[in-house]
């Protein structure tokens, strides 16, 4: 973080305002990422008129073929989505560490 570039809040109700303005923003950010998740989970389960088959059969295969060739993140991201792992990004986004849901805290 750059401190020259903070600047000091004088009072509470700025404070105030400045979180509200924040926490609309926020809302905003959810609803838009649920809005896409929902998108892409109807698109992967609508068909292919040619073949049939679902997108989500297609990216699955096609993961599993990169695997088999030899990619080592899409080995990495199928042994995950087995094993009922989820990724968790350090607070600054740049270390990643496997948490197992199952475990207890």
């Amino acid at each position: 973080m750059n401190i020259e570039n903070l600047k000091p809040i004088s009072t509470t109700s700025e404070a105030r305002e400045l979180g509200r303005m924040g926490g609309i923003a926020s809302g905003i950010a959810r609803r838009e990422r649920i809005a896409l998740k929902d998108e892409l989970i109807l698109l992967l389960s609508t068909k292919d008129f040619l073949t049939g088959e679902s997108l989500q059969k297609k990216m699955s295969i096609a993961l599993i073929d990169e695997a088999t060739r030899g990619n080592v993140l899409a080995y990495k991201t199928i042994r995950d989505m087995i094993e009922g792992m989820s990724v968790k990004k350090s607070e600054f986004g740049t270390n990643k560490q496997a948490i197992n849901p199952d475990d207890e805290n």
